[in-house]
């Protein structure tokens, strides 16, 4: 029978393959005519002459397969398939001494590494990620060597805009930047195609298989530099099953933990499978969802707090509005996702399969310049000191009074400190809906699948967010008390709110996507795959800014687009005994629409109005062109021009005839390598080069371009101010150039080690450049004034940087054996590079002040080491020979830990930290960071279904761990940080209140203490 229904299908390598020769277990010959079944699925072959047999597009799970024929004992085991890997299976059936059917059970024993890979890859099952004390599949990649979870609240790896467009932390691979990670979800990319990073994480419990890929990607994955997360998802069985759990974190404020209490975690996550009645399960379900709602964060503050009570000024060190001392909730955190499949099977090897998932996640962080708003600073005041002045004092009149919380205007607005519970930071709401269809059939040794998708992504901005109402663009002021947001100047008819966010916008995408994927088993040791791939998006945005400073001035970016890409691969993989090589090549074409400059450093092409007139016939103009009399005087030439402006804004125009056009077509090939040498029966070595591209983000092909507007193709569509920086759908492709070599063992019966050392060379990706400048450097003049001045200036992105990564990554695991099991992992790497990714450098260096780097330079993401560790107890129907040891049945518990070293930063010497006293760029190292987390759980069956109940235990020993540090110290437990990196506020010398330097949100999470329970069938 099948051990594990739950299975999904393959579109873009979504499936294994099952393969072995079947031998006489006396004489060593092979069988012909055996039947190789893959037990309640349909899927079955029978073997050659040579005893050979395949299974190709067998999706993953775990399958019960037998071998059987007439003569011979029939026999049978348990395997385990996973994405993308060939597993063996070759029995040696013994002849049958009985007429009576005889079946033979070879005990299971799954390969704790594939020896055939030819990169890194690692493959996570639904029942490894169930036993991890994790909740999201961003939390299982941080687990892996090479994955990074950047912190977004840290500014030196996160630019403030864009910690206003995309509020999910993106994950890296070795050092790359945020847009590198491809996502796929049944084949389906689900990236943010504006921004980078991941669009969205689906529930664990839709999850059937894992696949991360860090090196020798494949020809079939596509647009991705660094490496590709392959999610494949469950699928309905013939059976009913499904699980539901609750879990919450007011079991820790329950024992006396006060975050645990202001964090209000809640967490609902279920699944439910099967085949709909009545049609003789050739109609199948799943469902599964999840819903999380939680404080954004909880930190822990001094307990030095401004004293209204106190009429000497040694008391008031703290500001003025600081009253909440210890433990304080800010923000909010609300997610739910929703993920359903039908599949119908015409046959067993023939199956049509619709799909649906929505997804929401709502934010607002606050930041630390934000600390005083969204709260009433007088009711707080009374919080604090009822409990040492209530006997003695009216605390209430005190607070009231010293805040001046009661007065309001005659409109019956707030006017005193109740202004402040009427500003907030903004409030990020992200949508995203996919539908996708496909259609597979496998034909003896031939798969076909045609798959078909819409992904629709939409976010909100919303700057102005009241009484559960976004109002848009209606932006509100701020002001600062020392380097903290006030409430500003607000116009009554402009907002009902006192105060909000910089900026506002939304955006939305829809993509439409098809592909057609071949496979073919074309011979005993050539395995062929081919296939095509189009996609096309729809693009609208629109952001505006305030840039006023004591006043609101709202600076709009729009832009809409329908960009489009295919692209076409071939691979043949080569398997014999002593060498395995796949080798293939992808070819990538597409294009970014819309009018744009042809020269994006040079707007006017190199014709400006003097060009015109001072060679007129060159433009199919008369040679008197340029002609003018005035006063008896001639003129000629520019001086012409210049005299005339009929004839000036004549020859502007001609001018900018040449200066816009449609980008050209990107186009790239691909080849792909990778090779596998067997050492000895249990271990392998293996090598792979890769040539990878990846599209520019969109958001960099068109801002600040005016494409999609009413100007766009004229001098007023692109936004020429340095400001902000213009888009450009020039731009190419960017490259990786990727190598690995590997080996590969297992020993010892139960254990296995991986080492792999490997080298991206990365160019072509986006950065930023000045424009306004000829070929030679010089600056453009322009008499014309085409652009709004005769020496246009402005920033513009271009392929110009690049990232150099080298490292090693060395694992070792041990399989569960005696109750126990455990992964240890370690990883060293380098990354340097000529500059940060463009919304970073741009606020680093032309906001902020630090020096644009002249040599290669550390990444801002270079992590040098990272050393991950799991040890897994589990204990199911059999328990150790001890008393009491019987509690312990069905029970399991599993430890994480993760010692990881500290992200560059920028030094500086002194306590303002102008851009004199910084020294080189990204030459600091953070403090290490270390953090344990801990699940232990109990079940039992009553009957055929399974309760049960857990804790949970984030950041187990309570660790301090630093995401940002002061640039003066290194540290984050004090110092100072560059003050033009600050939000809000004048500049502050070193008597700066107490409350400059109480920063807990430069601390990651702090312990946290949960419980759930669970129940499944």
């Amino acid at each position: 029978m099948l051990l594990t229904s739950a299975v999904a299908q393959k579109a873009v390598a979504q499936t294994g393959k099952l393969t072995g020769v079947v031998t006489d277990s006396e004489t060593g010959e092979p069988v012909e005519g055996v039947q190789v079944v893959v037990q309640g699925t349909g899927y079955g072959a029978v073997t050659q002459s040579n005893g050979r047999y395949f299974l190709i597009a067998l999706p993953p799970g775990t399958y019960s397969v037998q071998a059987r024929r007439i003569g011979y004992q029939t026999t049978q085991t348990s395997l385990s398939i996973l994405i993308d890997v060939t597993r063996e299976w070759s029995p040696k059936l013994p002849k049958a001494t009985t007429t009576l059917t005889e079946v033979r059970i070879e005990a299971a024993r799954e390969n704790l590494v594939e020896l055939s890979q030819t990169g890194s890859t690692n493959q996570v099952t639904t029942q490894e990620i169930e036993a991890l004390p994790v909740r999201s599949i961003k939390d299982v990649l941080t687990l892996q060597s090479g994955f990074q979870e950047i912190p977004t609240i840290s500014t030196d790896l996160t630019s403030f805009t864009a910690s206003r467009r995309n509020n999910t932390p993106p994950i890296l691979i070795r050092g790359g930047r945020a847009g590198e990670t491809m996502t796929l979800i049944d084949g389906i990319p689900v990236n943010n195609f504006l921004f980078g990073g991941p669009s969205l994480d689906i529930t664990r419990k839709a999850v059937q298989n894992l696949q991360l890929i860090k090196g020798g990607m494949e020809p079939q994955y596509g647009n991705a530099l660094s490496g590709v997360i392959n999610i494949a998802t469950k699928e309905g069985g013939t059976s009913l099953e499904g699980s539901l759990e609750y879990e919450t974190s007011r079991f820790g404020g329950a024992l006396g933990n006060t975050q645990d209490d202001l964090r209000g975690y809640d967490f609902v996550e279920g699944f439910l499978s099967g085949p709909v009645p009545a049609t003789a399960n050739k109609l199948r379900f799943m469902v599964a969802g999840r819903t999380t709602n939680e404080a954004s964060e909880v930190l822990e503050f001094d307990d030095e707090i401004f004293n209204p009570f106190v009429p000497d000024t040694i008391s008031r060190d703290p500001h003025s509005l600081d009253v909440v001392n210890g433990w304080r909730s800010l923000g909010f955190r609300s997610q739910r996702d929703i993920y359903g499949k039908l599949t119908f099977y015409f046959t067993p090897t023939a199956k049509l399969s619709v799909g649906g998932l929505h997804y929401e996640r709502e934010t607002m962080q606050v930041p630390f310049d934000w600390m005083f708003t969204g709260q009433n600073i007088s009711a707080a005041c009374q919080q604090a000191y009822s409990g040492r002045y209530g006997n003695d004092i009216d605390v209430a009149d005190v607070c009231d009074t010293f805040y001046d919380a009661d007065r309001v205007a005659s409109s019956g607005r707030p006017q005193g400190s109740a202004r402040y519970e009427f500003t907030n930071p903004a409030i990020i709401t992200q949508r995203r809906d996919l539908f996708t269809g496909r259609y597979e059939q496998t034909l003896g040794r031939l798969n076909l699948r045609v798959v078909g998708g819409v992904f629709d992504q939409r976010r909100l901005t919303c700057a102005t967010f009241f009484s559960g109402v976004c109002l848009g663009e209606r932006i509100a002021d701020t002001n600062f008390t020392g380097r903290f947001v006030t409430p500003g100047v607000t116009t009554p008819d402009l907002t009902p709110t006192e105060g909000t966010d910089e900026i506002a916008g939304n955006d939305k995408m829809r993509t439409i996507l098809g592909r057609f994927d071949a496979e073919l088993q074309a011979t005993d040791h050539h395995n062929l795959s081919a296939g095509v791939f189009y996609q096309t998006h729809d693009i609208t945005f629109r952001e505006v800014r305030d840039v006023g400073l004591n006043n609101i001035v709202l600076r709009p970016s729009d832009y809409a687009a329908e960009p489009w890409d295919a692209a076409a691969y071939i691979q043949d993989r080569i398997e014999y005994d002593f060498l395995t090589v796949r080798l293939g090549a992808r070819f990538d074409y597409g294009k970014a629409t819309g009018l744009f400059f042809n020269n994006p450093i040079d707007p006017t092409n190199g014709t400006t109005q003097a060009t015109v007139c001072n060679d007129p016939a060159s433009f199919g103009l008369p040679a008197n062109f340029a002609n003018f009399v005035r006063n008896d005087t001639t003129f000629t030439g520019l001086a012409a021009c210049g005299q005339s402006s009929a004839i000036g804004d004549s020859a502007t125009s001609v001018a900018f005839r040449d200066d816009m056009g449609q980008a050209r077509t990107r186009s790239a090939f691909s080849p792909r390598l990778g090779l596998n040498f067997p050492v000895t029966e249990r271990s392998s070595a293996f090598f792979n080069f890769g040539v990878f591209y990846q599209n520019p983000l969109y958001n960099n092909v068109y801002q600040g371009t005016g494409i999609g507007t009413r100007n766009e193709g004229t001098p007023n569509g692109p936004a020429l101010t340095n400001e902000v920086f213009v888009g450009n759908p020039q731009l190419r492709s960017e490259q990786t150039i990727s190598y690995e070599i590997g080996y590969i063992a297992e020993f010892a019966r139960n254990f296995s080690v991986q080492l792999v050392a490997f080298s991206k060379d990365q160019s072509g990706l986006t950065g930023i450049r000045q424009g306004g400048v000829d070929e030679k450097g010089r600056s453009i003049f322009d008499p014309g004034v085409t652009y709004g001045s005769n020496a246009p200036s402005y920033t513009v992105l271009v392929n110009q940087d690049y990232q150099t990564v080298r490292g090693f990554e060395v694992e070792l695991r041990r399989r569960l054996a005696n109750y126990w099991s455990g992964r240890i992992n370690y990883g060293y790497s380098q990354a340097t590079t000529n500059a940060a990714p463009p919304d970073l450098e741009e606020q680093q260096v032309i906001d902020e002040g630090d020096v644009p780097a002249r040599a290669e330079i550390r990444s801002p993401t270079d992590q040098n080491h990272t050393l991950n560790g799991t040890l897994s107890l589990s204990f199911q129907n059999q328990t150790p020979k001890f008393r009491f040891a019987s509690l312990l049945r069905n029970s399991a518990m599993s430890l994480t830990a993760r010692l990881l070293s500290g992200y560059p930063y920028t030094p500086c010497n002194s306590f303002t930290c102008g851009t004199r006293d910084r020294l080189d760029r990204f030459s600091g190292t953070a403090p290490t960071t270390f953090r344990m987390d801990l699940q232990a759980n109990k079940d039992w069956n009553v009957a055929n279904t399974r309760y049960g109940v857990y804790v949970r235990v984030a950041n187990l020993l309570d660790a301090k761990n630093c995401v940002q540090v002061y640039s003066s110290t290194g540290n984050c437990d004090g110092g100072a940080s560059p003050q033009s990196r600050l939000r809000a506020g004048n500049f502050t010398g070193t008597g700066e209140n107490s409350t400059f330097f109480d920063r807990p949100q430069y601390l990651a999470e702090r312990r946290s203490v949960n419980a759930g329970v669970r129940v499944s069938f």
